[in-house]
């Protein structure tokens, strides 16, 4: 009787641990399905196609250099042709004012320039920021994971300890079958437990498409705005170019 009551008292240890492994179990494992390094993967050839994709602004300062100082050769040629001619102050004062317009439209370049820059270094800084959380949040991930990890193996040698506590003293046909019971127990709880595995895999491995599908409209989106802008730019500094040349032109032809 006395040893019927052990293992009755010991059985019900085992029922109210396996509502708790159920209850929390669950919970925890929902918990760790957080796309991270797939998110990380993801945000950094973002940041590499974004850099591929943005015009070479050192290439372009070097070409603005180079158009600056282009534009002050011709004014020292064309002011000292200038000597040359009759009317000398007026040839001289158109030079100088086509050089003008002309260091107009060169600051109108150094600034958008500037500005490109500026967006650049902005965006640097903003995928960096976005890297470093993804990063924090995947070493966080890492630690719950681990800590579940603990908790599981603590309560599976919980389980088989009782479970052999059980067994030697279920000497009578009775303790067997309760004790046949609690393993048919466990055996269900191991399937549902793998069964909530299976579907929190398919659950990660949907977010993670979802998180690539993103990025990749975004990176889309972000190298046709560049393009459509990059072709704005250049028409306007076309047009410009245009604008500046006629008048250059006019004021050569004209008559001293």
């Amino acid at each position: 009787m006395f040893i019927h009551e052990i293992v009755m008292r010991s059985f019900s240890l085992l029922c109210v641990s396996f509502v708790l492994m159920s209850t929390v179990l669950p919970s925890a494992y929902a918990q760790l399905i957080v796309p991270t390094s797939e998110q990380l993967s993801a945000a950094q050839a973002q940041n590499e196609n974004l850099n591929a994709g943005q015009p070479d602004l050192s290439e372009r300062q070097a070409a603005l250099e180079r158009h600056r100082a282009e534009m002050e050769r011709d004014y020292l040629q064309q002011e000292r042709a200038c000597y040359s001619r009759f009317l000398v102050n007026s040839c001289l004062a158109k030079v100088r004012t086509a050089r003008r317009e002309q260091h107009a439209v060169l600051r109108k370049e150094q600034l958008a320039l500037d500005e490109a820059e500026r967006a650049a270094r902005a965006q640097e800084r903003r995928q960096q920021a976005t890297e470093k959380q993804l990063q924090q949040e995947a070493n966080a991930a890492a630690r719950r994971a681990e800590e579940q990890r603990a908790k599981t193996r603590y309560l599976e040698k919980q389980q088989k300890y009782e479970l052999k506590q059980m067994q030697r003293a279920a000497s009578a046909p009775k303790r067997r079958n309760n004790a046949q019971a609690y393993i048919n127990k466990q055996t269900a709880y191991q399937r549902k437990l793998e069964a909530a595995r299976a579907q929190g895999e398919q659950e990660r491995q949907r977010r993670a498409e979802n998180v690539r599908r993103f990025t990749a409209k975004q990176r889309a989106a972000e190298l046709h705005r560049v393009k459509v802008e990059r072709r704005q730019q250049e028409r306007r500094q076309k047009a410009i170019s245009d604008s500046s040349q006629n008048g250059l032109n006019a004021n050569i032809i004209s008559p001293q």
